[in-house]
């Protein structure tokens, strides 16, 4: 009878010593293990980077904006139409505060004693203005400009509100976008009189 034998298991075996099987094991474990940085924010390819605080986005950045406008021009119970453009460029200091020219140009005519007139406003300015909520604003300043044909350059008193219906989301650096709705008055001061140039408007504003 031949005798039965038992195949070799040692060389069937990896070559490990226990404390290498140990090792191994525990290899494994501490593998399989979440990272204990798996919840800080930024370290997962998935988890988006925290936003920057409000601070940060609020910034000083360029402020700019263009509206038509339309209007008249009137003095001692005689007044004319107009239309024309206004321009807004400067510095938005923060949300609620900016500093900006404002460059303005509008023509028109009407009928004075049965004669025809035609005149136009030339002006620039400076206005501070402020914002609020994102959605109204207050500006207040004033500057100089040319009525009609008279040769030289009178002061005026600029007064401006109203409101932005529309707003886009914040961009870089805090700047908000959006449609602007307003009034623009302004009183100027020609020799002995003061003509009156109430204006509404409608544009684009970035603040």
């Amino acid at each position: 009878m031949s005798k039965f034998q038992l195949p070799n298991m040692k060389s069937q075996l990896p070559n490990m010593t226990p404390w290498t099987a140990v090792a191994a094991a525990l290899s494994a474990t501490f593998a399989a293990l979440p990272s204990a940085h798996a919840d800080e924010p930024g370290t997962d390819p998935s988890t988006p980077a925290p936003s920057a605080s409000a601070e940060e986005q609020d910034s000083v950045r360029f402020r700019g904006g263009v509206s038509a406008a339309g209007g008249a021009l009137a003095v001692a119970g005689f007044s004319v139409g107009l239309g024309g453009v206004d321009g807004r460029l400067g510095v938005q200091i923060n949300d609620y505060v900016g500093i900006f020219a404002t460059p303005h140009l509008a023509l028109g005519g009407g009928t004075h004693n049965d004669v025809s007139v035609f005149t136009g406003v030339a002006a620039a300015g400076l206005v501070a203005e402020g914002t609020l909520f994102d959605r109204a604003f207050l500006g207040l300043g004033g500057g100089a400009g040319y009525i009609g044909s008279l040769p030289s350059a009178y002061p005026h008193l600029h007064v401006r509100a109203g409101g932005y219906p529309v707003v886009g989301d914040e961009e870089s650096g805090g700047r908000r976008t959006g449609l602007s709705v307003g009034l623009d008055l302004r009183v100027h001061f020609v020799l002995d009189s003061m003509v009156v140039q109430p204006m509404g408007t409608i544009g684009y504003e970035a603040f």
